[in-house]
């Protein structure tokens, strides 16, 4: 299996993951991250936690925490203005109510993200119009993904305020 990610979500560089059965060992892979090779054995994993959520690895082992992001997922950024909406848990988009271009209210039910079988309103934080949606219908979203952008009314081509 070969798998390309990302060290920080925020890396523009990737390193490339490539884990093999030993064929003569059973129970035995190499590892192959970036230039490093090295074994690893299955019962490694009877002492670790391995999980992934949403293109985010996380192994725990003997008190540490690692964590890779899976470069075929958007990379998640920090807020760069105000109005930019991010999902504040991983989901799915069960439903979006907007489109670009729609005029939006403080208040306003944008989409609704599902996870664990529990729904939640993701709302438009201020008035303004929205101006983009990085997301779609059914689509898995990480935590701090960007879903919307919001032009806030004061600056939006068109408003007199």
């Amino acid at each position: 299996m070969r798998f390309t990610y990302r060290l920080q979500p925020t890396d523009t560089t990737t390193v490339d993951v490539e884990i093999t059965p030993v064929p003569e060992q059973e129970g035995e892979y190499h590892v192959t991250v970036g230039t490093h090779t090295f074994t690893l054995s299955a019962r490694l994993f009877q002492r670790a936690a391995c999980y992934k959520n949403a293109g985010e690895i996380v192994l725990q082992h003997e008190g540490q925490e690692y964590r890779l992001y899976d470069a075929n997922h958007r990379q998640r950024t920090s807020p760069v203005v105000p109005g930019d909406l991010r999902a504040p848990m991983a989901g799915t988009v069960l439903r979006i109510l907007v489109h670009p271009g729609d005029h939006v209210q403080t208040g306003d039910t944008l989409l609704i993200l599902e996870a664990m079988k529990m729904e939640q309103q993701i709302l438009a934080p201020q008035a303004g119009v929205v101006r983009q949606l990085h997301c779609h219908e059914g689509e898995r979203v990480a935590t701090g993904m960007e879903l919307v952008v919001i032009e806030p009314m004061g600056t939006a081509p068109g408003f007199d305020c």
